[in-house]
């Protein structure tokens, strides 16, 4: 917690930096970005904890490349692409995103038949996967377990990864 790490060249002379900001409920982080699926995404590996609902919250700002001078973005998507789940003997587990909301925020999500439930949890809103059903693999095919947040405006953006298990399993 409090670590911060640069992300250079997220965009021509913009760097970000990833700060991390909590870790609730036993969770862990076991990669800061891995390797497999988008090379250009951001992917934390979190480890849930047996019986516990819990997040990693990350804040990412937005600077002028080598510099911490901070920039404005006009437009920044955010997008979770495998918000999937696992069926355990003892129970399922459920991964969530959840996503600070800002003045010019908007979200996206497959409002017909999709795996997720939405909830509006104030200053955030959150996307829960509600099947426990596991895609193989990050892909963007599959859009029912994805969702997105976009923010104008902005020089930073905070998300949370997270999961609610309810399998002993860990």
């Amino acid at each position: 917690i409090g670590a911060s790490y640069r992300f250079p060249d997220v965009k021509p002379g913009i760097d970000g930096i990833i700060t991390i900001i909590d870790m609730t409920g036993g969770m862990s982080l076991s990669e800061l970005d891995g390797t497999s699926g988008f090379e250009e995404a951001f992917q934390p590996y979190i480890n849930c904890a047996g019986n516990q609902k819990g997040y990693v919250e990350f804040q990412l700002d937005f600077v002028i490349g080598g510099t911490f001078t901070p920039a404005m973005m006009t437009e920044v998507p955010l997008t979770a692409i495998d918000i999937d789940g696992w069926r355990f003997g003892d129970g399922d587990l459920y991964e969530f995103d959840q996503f600070e909301k800002s003045p010019s925020f908007t979200e996206q999500y497959d409002l017909i038949g999709g795996s997720l439930n939405i909830s509006d949890l104030g200053s955030w809103t959150e996307a829960q996967n509600k099947t426990a059903i596991t895609y193989d693999g990050i892909d963007t095919i599959q859009r029912d377990v994805m969702y997105s947040a976009i923010h104008d405006n902005v020089f930073s953006v905070k998300f949370r990864v997270g999961g609610d298990n309810r399998s002993a399993s860990g």
